[in-house]
């Protein structure tokens, strides 16, 4: 009986977890497609934010970071990382997603143009 009342204490101070539902589901596959507007996560591309952008994905690339060693390359100093317009048009965070279930970026589709 004390195991059952310990049982009943435990359960009684968990958080209720909503959980997947076919509506969260069906809600879900609703957004395949949609046009998501971006934030604006940086809204300046200066030598800092450009630093602050390699540290956070990990990237030791000398050329996107290091001044002396980029000031020998034929561009005569660091170049912007190549993934970088994510800093400014990121859509991947989301406000949306299953319940009890961490939020997913499946990815991008970007389109390039020279000018």
């Amino acid at each position: 009986m004390a195991k059952q009342n310990e049982q009943e204490r435990v359960t009684q101070t968990l958080p209720e977890v909503e959980g997947i539902t076919a509506e969260s589901i069906a809600a879900a596959k609703a957004m395949i497609g949609m046009r998501l507007r971006t934030e604006n996560f940086v809204r300046d591309a200066s030598v800092g934010s450009m630093l602050n952008f390699v540290n956070g994905i990990g990237d030791s690339n000398p050329m996107f970071r290091d001044q002396e060693y980029a000031s020998y390359s034929k561009y005569g100093s660091i170049i912007g990382h190549p993934c970088s317009p994510f800093m400014r048009h990121w859509s991947g965070r989301t406000r949306w997603g299953l319940p009890g279930v961490h939020g997913f970026f499946a990815g991008t589709d970007w389109e390039n143009f020279r000018h």
